[in-house]
């Protein structure tokens, strides 16, 4: 869209393009959740629990996995 491009009257909300309203509010969701949301989960997950090389992971179903040593 151009600078000197006529937005039509029906597309228009106090001067402003409707028609850019939700892009534009979906990129402010997604800094939000960038800005509040992923602190806040690595505030929730805990991290004292620190795995050692060597140490057997149990992921569920059978699976496991092994930290490599160094």
């Amino acid at each position: 869209m151009a600078v000197n491009d006529w937005v039509p009257v029906e597309h228009r909300w106090f001067g402003l393009d409707r028609r850019t309203f939700r892009p534009a509010l979906i990129s402010l969701a997604v800094a939000l959740v960038l800005i509040y949301g992923w602190p806040a989960l690595n505030k929730a997950i805990p991290w004292h629990n620190e795995i050692t090389a060597g140490q057997v992971l149990d992921l569920g179903g059978g699976a496991t996995a092994v930290p490599p040593v160094g």
